[in-house]
């Protein structure tokens, strides 16, 4: 006599199983977003940090080659695009606007002698609270510091 064995076809997941899915999924998900947002923050402070570093070198190509060995005075220096002018003239490559570059123009003051000036920008999409959201350049480096 042959036995007969019952035959179970699934044809997909239970209600509860997809329930522990989406619950895993959520759990996961609420640690990596807010560690992406916490790095992609870092990584638009850096990328400034970067490109402070290239118009740090710009500025002091400019007062190697000028007669004086002075920085630019601060009137020729008064918002993004003048900077650009002077930072492309003397090896940087800045893009055309300060939103492609991710940097926006605070001030520039060439500390009434030339000598040695500050140059202030703050980093695009950044919250205020964050060290390195207000960048700080100066001839002797830059200072990554908050808004608040």
């Amino acid at each position: 006599m042959k036995s007969k064995t019952a035959i179970h076809n699934h044809n997909g997941f239970t209600l509860v199983e997809l329930m522990i899915a989406a619950a895993i999924i959520a759990i996961l998900a609420s640690i990596a977003v807010p560690n992406f947002i916490a790095y992609r923050y870092r990584a638009k402070i850096a990328k400034g940090v970067g490109t402070a570093d290239s118009i740090r070198a710009a500025l002091a190509g400019f007062a190697s080659s000028a007669n004086d060995n002075l920085f630019p005075a601060a009137s020729s220096i008064t918002n993004w695009q003048e900077l650009t002018e002077v930072c492309n003239g003397n090896g940087a490559t800045l893009k055309e606007t300060e939103t492609e570059q991710g940097l926006i123009f605070k001030s520039y003051d060439d500390m009434e002698t030339r000598s040695d000036y500050c140059l202030v920008l703050t980093v695009h999409g950044v919250p205020q609270d964050l060290t390195g959201s207000q960048i700080e350049i100066r001839a002797s480096g830059i200072i990554k510091q908050t808004l608040g």
